[in-house]
């Protein structure tokens, strides 16, 4: 998707979260949750900005001991399809330093099985009745590829 910026969100980017994900989800956090997370340093956030200024899309991810677990991504649904989420992944994985990476996906959601697929994340196992309404969870990891190592 070409007119939108990537960049790591921080606690003045709240409001405009609060309002993406009313847009996006039957039930969002409340803005002490983000706040609280975004003050936590394992808690990482990324969002996709429009040309005119706007939060179209955003990723949330934790990473702990070199293990990162995607938990959240979310773009505005009449944006959907455009390449923000596949963009704001890449952005992601390119800025932090993670050994693997995981994630639980519902099945059902294949534009978002297509997107981590199309990433590199490979199905693990499933999690029984994972989620309130009874689905099971699609679990999906990604290994890091090694970095070169020079031989002088």
């Amino acid at each position: 998707m070409t007119g939108f910026s990537a960049r790591k969100l921080g606690e003045g980017d709240i409001p405009a979260l609060l309002a993406l994900e009313r847009q996006c989800f039957p039930s969002s956090w409340s803005e002490g949750q983000y706040a609280a997370a975004l003050a936590d340093p394992c808690f990482h956030a990324y969002g996709a900005f429009s040309d005119r200024g706007g939060m179209i899309g955003y990723l949330a991810l934790s990473l702990a001991a070199g293990e990162l677990e995607v938990q959240n991504i979310a773009v505005l649904p009449q944006l959907r399809g455009r390449g923000a989420a596949t963009q704001l992944l890449r952005f992601a994985l390119a800025d932090l330093p993670w050994e693997r990476a995981f994630l639980e996906v519902r099945p059902s959601n294949a534009p978002a099985v297509a997107l981590y697929a199309g990433a590199g994340f490979l199905a693990a196992g499933r999690r029984k009745r994972y989620y309130s309404d009874g689905e099971d969870a699609l679990v999906m990891t990604l290994e890091a590829s090694p970095t070169p190592k020079d031989d002088a």
